[in-house]
């Protein structure tokens, strides 16, 4: 191919829709799950009534400290989780720090994102009819920094049959996946699984959000499933106006904000919201956090060690 021939191959497929570009990438992926081993943890199978599915990613192939310690919770909570990394070189030393809080620790190859991740534990599970609740989380987010017991009890007197931490209004009405629950009417219903058994080994991040994220909840409302959550979106909007509008001259227009990135410390201090988002205090995406920094606003109301939170910043941002 001529240099000439490239950039003109590079050209066009830069101005091919996002969709378009991820189906040809994946044609030439492997459909395969990409499982490269299986550890057993320590955890009995089927010994609780709540299931997680536990996506993680760490490029170091390190099992971070704050991700250890939310197992323990999620464990300490009744919780059996699987969980499922995409660090191929994660040694034996690190899955030990979690063997204790998991039934079965899944290695696998990085593709896919945290959905494929969700999506392969989902299949090792099998039969999920013992359980009452299959729980979805990731390590993207710091935490619990909250009473996250209260939580589910809270939620459990609501009438949603699936529900999140927090929603989104962007594109549509959804759950932001980073936890998610459903009850036993929602992951035993047809929806549900057609969704898991047709999900692919999307590469774009972007077409991932509209297949992933929103897609199962625009799938589960569309087959008259209430959907619920901790933090309402636009229950927190209606109680704090001014909260919004600053936030919306900060981003210099009127759209839906993203109320992890532009709520985040309203969602602390005054909704109990028990997680931060790790690349909200890595990167300040949104320019959100104040000039005396995230620790103070996390310190005042909350017991969580901060120190989980700064060594890994400090490994993951190289101490900047």
């Amino acid at each position: 191919m001529t240099l000439f021939s490239w950039f003109y191959t590079y050209v066009r497929l830069r101005m091919l829709p996002a969709y378009v570009i991820d189906a040809f990438v994946r044609m030439r992926t492997p459909k395969e799950s990409g499982t490269v081993r299986e550890v057993r943890g320590d955890v009995l199978r089927r010994e609780k009534k709540r299931l997680c599915l536990f996506a993680h990613f760490d490029k170091d192939n390190m099992i971070a400290d704050y991700v250890a310690n939310y197992l323990r919770e999620l464990h300490a909570l009744g919780t059996e989780i699987i969980f499922c990394t995409t660090s191929t070189g994660v040694p034996d030393k690190e899955i030990n720090k979690i063997r204790g809080f998991c039934s079965l620790i899944i290695v696998r190859r990085n593709i896919g994102y945290d959905f494929a991740s969700y999506r392969e534990a989902y299949f090792a599970a099998g039969n999920l009819g013992e359980y009452d609740e299959l729980v979805l989380a990731n390590d993207s987010v710091y935490g619990p920094i909250s009473d996250l017991g209260l939580v589910f009890r809270k939620m459990a007197g609501s009438d949603a049959d699936f529900w999140g931490i927090t929603d989104s209004h962007e594109f549509s009405p959804h759950l932001q996946s980073y936890f998610m629950v459903f009850n036993r009417s929602v992951f035993k219903s047809d929806s549900f699984k057609a969704f898991w058994g047709g999900f692919d080994n999307y590469v774009r991040k972007s077409v991932l959000i509209q297949k992933g994220e929103l897609g199962l909840s625009r799938i589960l409302l569309k087959a008259g499933f209430r959907m619920g959550s901790f933090c309402e979106y636009s229950r927190i909007c209606a109680e704090n106006p001014d909260h919004l509008a600053r936030r919306r001259y900060q981003m210099r227009g009127g759209r839906t904000l993203n109320p992890t990135h532009y709520f985040w410390d309203l969602l602390i201090r005054k909704y109990s919201c028990p997680f931060v988002k790790v690349e909200l205090l890595r990167d300040d995406p949104t320019g959100s956090l104040p000039d005396y920094g995230w620790e103070p606003v996390l310190s005042e109301s909350s017991p969580y060690d901060t120190t989980l939170i700064k060594r890994h910043l400090a490994r993951v941002t190289g101490g900047k």
